[in-house]
């Protein structure tokens, strides 16, 4: 991410490292158990083999801290996902080699908090918390502004 003219990650979420290309990244010798709190019945095959949330599920369980009109509006508008995104080597970590932070989400239940504890605490991440979904930019803006803010500043140093 650029920011401000600074090359720096922020980080809100954490992929494979190269070192790791030939494991899926829900391997469970590298993470926490569970990763992901979804069902495999919450998850629905959109076409050409795409996945996405159950639109019945979406609200309580992706972004369970906005209205409920909010919620809805965000299932009509989620973009399906390639399961590739899950297994795909990311190429060499950035934060291997330079500072990073992570926005860690309390109540998300999408990927769970400690997976992701487990993924800063690995980067070697300026962490915070935040009592949020895994929605956080959506439910808490303001929150999310002032972390990237934060991290655009320690980046400067």
């Amino acid at each position: 991410m650029r920011f401000l003219g600074v090359p720096r990650r922020v980080f809100q979420f954490a992929t494979n490292s190269s070192s790791e290309s030939d494991k899926p990244f829900f391997n469970p010798h590298l993470l926490v158990q569970p990763l992901c709190r979804f069902r495999p019945q919450h998850v629905g095959i959109y076409s050409s083999g795409f996945l996405w949330v159950d639109p019945a599920v979406f609200p309580d369980n992706f972004i369970q801290d906005v209205s409920r009109t909010e919620a809805r509006a965000l299932v009509v508008t989620q973009k399906p996902i390639a399961p590739g995104c899950f297994s795909i080597p990311s190429g060499f970590p950035l934060w291997k080699r330079v500072p990073s932070w992570y926005l860690v989400s309390k109540y998300d239940r999408a990927i769970n908090p400690d997976a992701e504890r487990f993924m800063a605490r690995r980067m070697g991440a300026t962490t915070r918390e935040i009592a949020s979904s895994h929605a956080s930019p959506v439910s808490h803006p303001q929150e999310v502004f002032d972390f990237i803010v934060a991290a655009s500043h320690g980046a400067r140093h």
